[in-house]
């Protein structure tokens, strides 16, 4: 998402098909936001069975929960970001061309 952000899209797609291939469960998160949009075309998708994105259940470490818990807490941190900043670019757009209309 911050990939897409700042409008590096080569990255974004390099490391959504990383993730992916390491978690399937990635598939769901992309097809979800709206932000991977221009992008979907270009994501490798592996051909799966259902039972492949269902999140299978492991023992994590003590560092892999606090590392999987910031992760998820940037991801929703970068959400709202990518949202307000969504919503900023289209109130400069309209002020914009508010200001060349009058």
């Amino acid at each position: 998402k911050i990939y897409m952000l700042n409008k590096d899209r080569e990255n974004a797609i390099k490391f959504i098909n990383i993730a992916i291939e390491l978690d399937k469960e990635y598939i769901r998160i992309v097809n979800e936001e709206p932000i991977f949009i221009p992008i979907k075309s270009l994501i490798r998708y592996p051909v799966i069975d259902d039972e492949d994105i269902e999140p299978k259940e492991t023992q994590l470490t003590k560092k892999e929960i606090k590392v999987k818990k910031h992760l998820e807490e940037i991801y929703q941190i970068s959400g709202k970001l990518s949202y307000n900043e969504i919503k900023i670019r289209n109130e400069k757009a309209n002020r914009k061309q508010k200001e060349r209309d009058e």
